[in-house]
């Protein structure tokens, strides 16, 4: 079963459930700010400058459907290259994320908020290629893309009080898995 198929049946186990607490309601605005705990990129084996970083805003419309909006930002810095030439360079590459968001909620624990759905977002990558040694033979410049990326995603936030809690989320995005900190105004 591939990555999609496995998200969209978590979220729509997460949709049937709609067993709601007290912890949030409709009307609820939730901030949450976190750090990536796996990098995108880490089959890459580059040395981390920013770690993924993501906040998202999101405002809970109907007791079990919220939408809101995300951004992120990363930044990276491969091992040196060495070639056959006797050149070698080194790639620096950053990444921002950001988009929309909407998510299906249920609550299975008191203080748990328990949810999945979808993001749609815009990827701005860039990539430098460092020359560190330089020879005759010129180098490729690394292909880099913009493009919009869709993805799904699921998570939980335990809440400490009523308006704080601790979130972990995983799907697609400027990090395969985000944990942090969650806030209700």
């Amino acid at each position: 079963m591939n990555i999609q198929k496995f998200l969209i049946t978590i979220v729509c186990i997460v949709f049937c459930l709609n067993i709601n607490a007290q912890t949030v309601k409709k009307g609820d605005i939730t901030i949450q700010a976190g750090v990536g705990l796996l990098s995108t990129y880490f089959l890459d084996a580059s040395e981390t400058l920013v770690p993924p970083v993501q906040g998202t805003v999101s405002y809970r419309f109907m007791d079990i459907l919220s939408v809101g909006a995300f951004a992120g930002y990363s930044e990276y810095k491969s091992a040196p290259q060495n070639h056959s030439d006797g050149s070698i360079n080194q790639f620096h590459s950053s990444s921002i994320l950001g988009g929309m968001k909407v998510a299906a909620h249920a609550t299975k624990i008191h203080n748990w908020d328990i949810y999945g759905g979808f993001q749609v977002g815009y990827s701005k990558p860039t990539v430098t290629n460092n020359i560190i040694v330089a020879s005759e033979r010129r180098l490729p410049e690394p292909k880099v893309r913009e493009e919009f990326v869709y993805s799904g995603f699921f998570g939980a936030t335990g809440y400490i009080t009523d308006k704080v809690g601790i979130y972990g989320e995983m799907g697609y995005g400027i990090s395969l898995f985000n944990a942090g900190i969650s806030i209700k105004l």
